[in-house]
């Protein structure tokens, strides 16, 4: 393993470069016949067959969830939305089910998407969507589990009232986890120095974000720490400023 770590920190960035090109590379250090085929003109390994190939390990890896999801008796839905750092929106799901054999109860990522737009009707045609894609229904869901957000938790037109109007044996839990970093908040604000800290950083990023001649600023700063081998801008990847969130 450390020759492999050798030889990712000094083999140079090219575009037959990649995690799986180096694995292969590190195999053929003691496999002939691999070494001899990664050597061939066409070896099968550009990015449109490895993307290829993720999607079929993709799917074979979410028809064995199918299978295990089809034999507990019931399920429940985990979901929950953030941004990244360009600010484009993440929405993620997992299942929770009895696995029969072991007796275990596991929780699994099974998506992500990004959806236009962040409310209830949207977030909701995401998980019914997903359950489709996989063959699956709401009719074993018992259980879901959102954080607090009206969006999701609304008693009206929550993400969990459409569901439980669909399968109104499903009851919603908000969860724990979210609950914790409320908590972690509100005894945040009681700790003058974290508190201070806190509200310094909000109060910078805000004061960036408010205003267009600041942001310029801001991305000209970073644009100059940003440089290649060669010294040249690299203008891709720049990375950016979100908006502070008090609750995370």
């Amino acid at each position: 393993m450390s020759r492999f770590f050798i030889f990712l920190i000094w083999s140079p960035y090219t575009w037959d470069s990649g995690n799986l090109i180096y694995l292969l590379q590190e195999r053929s250090l003691e496999n002939p016949a691999l070494k001899i085929w990664l050597e061939k003109r066409n070896n099968w390994l550009s990015g449109d067959i490895q993307n290829e190939l993720l999607e079929t390990m993709t799917h074979f890896v979410l028809r064995k969830i199918k299978n295990s999801v089809l034999k507990s008796p019931f399920m429940a839905i985990m979901a929950d939305g953030t941004t990244d750092i360009s600010g484009q929106e993440q929405f993620s799901i997992c299942f929770r089910f009895l696995n029969t054999i072991s007796l275990n109860i596991n929780e699994i990522f099974v998506g992500m998407y990004n959806p236009p737009s962040g409310n209830a009707e949207t977030l909701f045609s995401c998980i019914t969507d997903l359950l489709t894609r996989m063959c699956l229904s709401f009719e074993n869901v018992r259980g879901l589990c959102f954080d607090g957000a009206a969006t999701m938790s609304g008693h009206r037109i929550g993400v969990q009232k459409r569901i439980s109007d669909v399968q109104p044996k499903s009851i919603f839990i908000h969860y724990s986890n979210h609950s914790l970093d409320l908590a972690l908040s509100d005894t945040i604000k009681t700790v003058d120095f974290a508190n201070d800290a806190l509200n310094l950083i909000r109060f910078v990023s805000n004061t960036i974000l408010d205003s267009s001649k600041r942001k310029n600023i801001f991305s000209g700063i970073v644009l100059s720490t940003n440089l290649d081998e060669e010294n040249h801008y690299k203008t891709e990847n720049i990375p950016g400023i979100i908006p502070f969130c008090p609750t995370r």
